[in-house]
């Protein structure tokens, strides 16, 4: 019974930590997200003038997107190394 608690809290506590993470990541890209709406120019599209505040919001939308990157390289790698591995025994 003991392990099973154990393992139980375990498991508990991992799920708790990447909601937490998802949390943090998805409060911080609405701040940065508020940030460049809320300082955009009046009349110009998003990105097309940017003011100082706007480089704070999107300096944070980067900051909550940090803990995905790993994916990003992860399928770009994986493609990448497929493509290599094709093409060394490639007949032609």
């Amino acid at each position: 019974m003991k392990i099973n608690k154990g393992v139980v809290s375990g498991i508990f506590s991992g799920v708790a930590t990447f909601a937490l993470l998802g949390f943090m990541c998805f409060v911080l890209f609405a701040m940065g997200y508020y940030f460049i709406v809320k300082f955009n120019k009046p009349g110009t599209p998003l990105f097309k003038d940017i003011q100082p505040m706007q480089y704070f919001g999107i300096m944070l939308c980067i900051l909550a997107l940090l803990p995905f990157l790993q994916y990003f390289f992860i399928g770009f790698l994986l493609e990448a190394g497929q493509s290599v591995f094709s093409s060394l025994f490639e007949s032609e």
